[in-house]
């Protein structure tokens, strides 16, 4: 096993697209407003499309502001504003006791199809019954989205509410998680930590709280989004700690504030780039696993892990087939074929990813192209039925990996 080097948080995506941008800019000027990863059952994949876009019941206030109804089911006319402008459907604002859950219905058909699933959709109350909607379907738009927001890659749905994040897809913050994220932020200076530090900090906390390295062995599909979704929430806080007195203390000109505000985005758009990395390397040292990070292959290629390691893969005499790859993206809906030319040797390349959903369609192309995908089980119900079996586990690639001896 060769251990990585220092890898700090960089720049992972391009450049967001103007949709993105005014996506942002209306949710920041709404106070109620609503983002999901889209499943393959809330865009027709399944032939179920009639029911709609599935809400979950934190976020239920987008569509009732003042509460869960006291009858059902309860239905209300509403009116969406698809963006960029050009669609306009009447649909239906629904609440179900029974299930405890919410739906958007009415006319999705014309704006969301079955290549939509995985994109972000995003759902801005304007009034009591007016709403806009979005779909971002690039990974750098989602990526935006989600950094600038404070969405992380291991949540599928946020309510966000004007001033405030309310979590609903992640792990859920106790009082003593807490306390230990406000201990470590104390301790630093006004300077950002570390990409790996900030990661390595997030692990222990995990273990702190209960689990530690068992988990990332019985259960290492829920431990690595437990540590990903932490890691979100405590660079908040490290946020908050460096730069909440440089806004208190104010600007003296316009320019200081935009520059600080530029550099805020940017820094929450990058932060993500080696962050699951860090993550991942961590469950192959806890499962002993052989591996070279960042190991070289043909023209110098770097592939995230080879295993079991960059000198068996350069020895003509190691069997191909003993050999394998994990390229680790957050997201996939666009950079999966960069993986295919990552190692010549190497027939079938695994690509361990936070992607929620894509379609059927794209995962039969990864298949052909000799990609497998390694996603965590709990995403799994999101993706296309008929493409779930071609979907593999964290627990049975960390099972079936070489181990160190």
């Amino acid at each position: 096993m060769t251990n990585s080097d220092a890898r700090g948080y960089s720049m992972e995506s391009t450049a967001p697209s103007p949709l993105a941008e005014r996506a942002l800019a209306e949710v920041e000027k709404s106070e109620l407003s609503f983002a999901k990863t889209l499943a393959a059952n809330d865009t027709g994949a399944t032939g179920g499309h009639q029911s709609g876009v599935l809400i979950n019941k934190r976020g239920g206030r987008v569509l009732f502001p003042q509460g869960e109804p006291e009858t059902s089911p309860v239905t209300e006319d509403i009116e969406i504003a698809w963006q960029p402008a050009g669609t306009v459907t009447q649909s239906k604002a629904k609440w179900y006791s029974s299930k405890g859950e919410y739906r958007v219905t009415g006319g999705f058909g014309k704006v969301i199809g079955a290549e939509n699933a995985g994109d972000l959709f995003i759902l801005i109350r304007v009034d009591e019954s007016e709403y806009l909607a979005f779909v971002l379907s690039t990974e750098a738009d989602i990526e935006f989205f989600r950094s600038s927001t404070g969405i992380s890659p291991a949540e599928s749905s946020a309510l966000l509410e004007a001033g405030a994040r309310s979590d609903n897809g992640g792990i859920g913050a106790e009082i003593d998680e807490d306390t230990l994220i406000s201990l470590f932020v104390s301790g630093l200076d006004d300077a950002f930590p570390a990409g790996s530090q900030v990661a390595a900090e997030a692990r222990r906390i995990c273990e702190l709280l209960g689990g530690g390295v068992g988990d990332a062995i019985a259960r290492p599909d829920r431990r690595l989004l437990e540590w990903v979704d932490l890691e979100y929430r405590l660079f908040q806080r490290i946020e908050e700690h460096n730069l909440l007195p440089v806004v208190r203390s104010g600007f003296r000109t316009l320019q200081e504030f935009i520059d600080l505000a530029n550099s805020v985005k940017n820094r929450r758009a990058s932060r993500a780039g080696h962050s699951l990395e860090y993550h991942v390397e961590a469950l192959l040292i806890a499962n002993r696993v052989a591996y070279t990070a960042q190991g070289r292959t043909e023209l110098h290629k770097r592939p995230d892990f080879l295993l079991p390691s960059e000198d068996a893969y350069h020895d003509p005499a190691y069997p191909s087939k003993a050999l394998s790859m994990l390229a680790v993206k957050t997201t996939c809906k666009d950079r999966w074929r960069q993986v295919i030319s990552e190692a010549d040797r190497i027939q079938v390349k695994h690509l361990l990813t936070l992607q929620q959903s894509i379609s059927a369609h794209q995962i039969e192309e990864m298949t052909d192209a000799g990609i497998q995908l390694v996603v965590p089980r709990r995403f799994h119900p999101m993706y296309p039925a008929e493409s779930r079996s071609r979907l593999m586990s964290v627990e049975a690639f960390l099972r079936d990996a070489p181990k160190l001896s």
